[in-house]
Formats: C-alpha cells, structure tokens, sequence
C-alpha cells in the first residue's frame, strides 16, 4: 500500500510537472521502492 500523498510529493520533486498518468505514478512508486522510501 503506498499513501497517494507520498506518490504525488515525489513526483513533483522529480519532474515539476502537473500532468498524471498510471506510467508515471507506477514509475515514482518503484523509485520510491527500490530507494526503500
């Protein structure tokens, strides 16, 4: 289970950008995985 809060400050830190998309949220979260955050 991962908190769509995290997921969506990450993805900010690393692109800076507005859009969403599954892709891009299933890559932030196995960033976050493979990080151990």
């Amino acid at each position: 289970m991962v908190n769509p809060y995290h997921t969506k400050r990450a993805k900010e830190l690393n692109d800076n950008s507005p859009t969403k998309s599954d892709k891009k949220d299933a890559l932030t979260i196995a960033k976050l995985v493979r990080d151990g955050r």
